[in-house]
């Protein structure tokens, strides 16, 4: 069981990572593309029907990382969230326009939807679940204590 909490831990601290990474490789992603590559980035969410601002996805990263931290310490209210967030992105997505990555941009996306099918999957379909089961209960006998 030991092991199984240390993989679903480290799951989520890649995607802790991936996070991290996506939101701040627009500062560093125009040290190595061309001009042109640079210019059809300029085309991300064209066409969108729903729109949001820049503070708008950081505060959904900002929730995402929340959330993950409290799966890492099995908060159930984290694992709704968690799967909440991720139908709702998944409802919504096809309004949010055109989507224009670089190569690594969508590297990490693609390893971030890996990881976080890894996590839903690992907490609602091994033994990760019952840590889940077993926090909350331990947490409703010491409230009615």
């Amino acid at each position: 069981m030991i092991k199984t909490i240390s993989i679903y831990r480290s799951l989520i601290i890649v995607s802790i990572a991936c996070v991290i990474l996506w939101q701040n490789i627009i500062y560093i992603d125009h040290l190595w593309i061309s001009d042109i590559e640079a210019e059809g980035l300029k085309y991300d969410t064209g066409g969108a029907i729903i729109s949001f601002a820049d503070w708008v996805w950081l505060l959904n990263d900002i929730i995402w990382v929340l959330l993950l931290f409290g799966l890492f310490f099995f908060k159930r209210i984290a694992l709704i969230g968690f799967i909440s967030l991720y139908i709702i992105i998944i409802v919504l997505n096809p309004f949010f326009g055109l989507s224009v990555q670089t190569g690594l941009q969508s590297s990490i996306a693609i390893i971030e939807g890996l990881v976080d099918g890894a996590i839903i999957t690992m907490s609602l379909f091994t033994s990760i679940s019952n840590e889940f089961k077993s926090r909350s209960k331990g947490r409703r006998k010491k409230l009615s204590e």
